[in-house]
């Protein structure tokens, strides 16, 4: 069947064929449905992650934040990120240390325009009476179960951990050889675009696996041991809206050198 097609030069390459939407902002999100599991892990392996960066250590708290996007407007996704808080000069905020996603098309974008770490991965969600079960898969090896009961009060209060802005470290390979090309601090903040319609707290469980069959590396296990504080269950509006969508360059760590 003939479909109207039209060459076009957009923000990602090559042009006859684009792997996502363009412009990828705006975009929305309905009764988004979103789970925050509030862990504590050791100080020593956050750090381990952060030396190559040029972020500070805030604390050894982090989040495990898990989305349905099911209700998106330009696609429909499950995603898991491992968040950890950093500062970066007066800037504090979350760091994806690690994100899975089910669509390959939104993994290119959030990898090629903003630098999260974003890896294709397959998801199994189970929502029963107040109770949310989630299991994430690398090549049918699960790296992350977790379980929340919304029936049952958190083991803890649940702590403060900076979760918004993303602060990212948009790194772009050489062209010509090993290396880095260029690399920017980024800052992306869509939460004033947020519209919380309930937020609930619970109790919570989560595994954190290892798996390894190169060149796939999933080193996730290294958290552990986590305690578990509890989680937050929220459902509301989001969007990434031009304003608040798109991600602000806080600085240059490496200029590009073939810009003249």
């Amino acid at each position: 069947m003939k479909r109207p097609f039209e060459v076009w030069n957009a923000d990602n390459m090559p042009v006859q064929a684009p792997f996502f939407k363009s412009p990828s902002i705006p975009y929305f999100c309905k009764d988004l449905s979103s789970i925050n599991i509030y862990c504590r892990t050791s100080p020593e392996i956050i750090k381990k992650y952060l030396e190559p960066t040029p972020f500070e250590y805030v604390s050894n708290n982090f989040i495990v934040n898990f989305g349905d996007y099911a209700n998106g407007t330009s696609a429909t996704y499950h995603d898991l990120g491992i968040i950890v808080p950093v500062k970066y000069k007066d800037l504090i905020g979350g760091y994806y240390l690690f994100e899975y996603e089910d669509l390959a098309s939104s993994v290119s974008a959030g990898r090629e325009l903003w630098g999260y770490p974003k890896k294709t991965a397959d998801f199994k969600k189970e929502e029963k009476d107040g109770k949310t079960s989630v299991s994430v898969f690398r090549e049918d090896a699960e790296i992350v179960h977790f379980e929340v009961d919304l029936n049952k009060k958190p083991r803890q209060e649940l702590p403060v951990v900076p979760q918004y802005p993303h602060i990212l470290l948009y790194t772009m390979p050489r062209h010509d050889g090993p290396g880095i090309l260029t690399q920017k601090v980024l800052s992306r903040d869509s939460s004033p675009d947020f519209v919380t319609k309930k937020k609930v707290e619970g109790y919570a469980d989560i595994k954190l696996s290892g798996y390894e069959n190169f060149p796939i590396i999933e080193p996730l296990d290294e958290l552990n041991p986590v305690e578990v504080y509890g989680a937050s269950y929220t459902i509301g509006d989001y969007a990434a809206t031009h304003e608040n969508g798109w991600a602000k360059v806080v600085d240059v760590i490496i200029p590009d050198k073939d810009l003249k």
